[in-house]
């Protein structure tokens, strides 16, 4: 429960995160994506949008596009890029 309040801390605070944001998150099924989905939900996040780690980083640059991601969350480096290209 304490990573899962770091994050979202770390989403109130550093990301800015707040009511009617949607956050996307790319994780494999773990504990890691449990920690991220809580801490989503914990960060005032209106909702968040689950990111299969395996899309090429194209697709997930067309999925961060049309569902108006705000911030994403996830160890895949395609990710950030998919979201730096998507909010172009």
């Amino acid at each position: 429960m304490a990573r899962a309040n770091q994050v979202a801390r770390y989403l109130i605070r550093g990301a800015a995160i707040g009511p009617e944001t949607l956050v996307g998150i790319c994780a494999e099924r773990s504990l890691e994506m449990i920690v991220g989905l809580l801490g989503i939900l914990k960060g005032r996040a209106a909702a968040y949008l689950p990111l299969d780690p395996s899309y090429p980083a194209e697709r997930l640059s067309l999925i961060l596009a049309d569902g108006q991601v705000a911030r994403g969350a996830g160890p895949r480096e395609h990710l950030r890029q998919s979201l730096t290209e998507a909010q172009r």
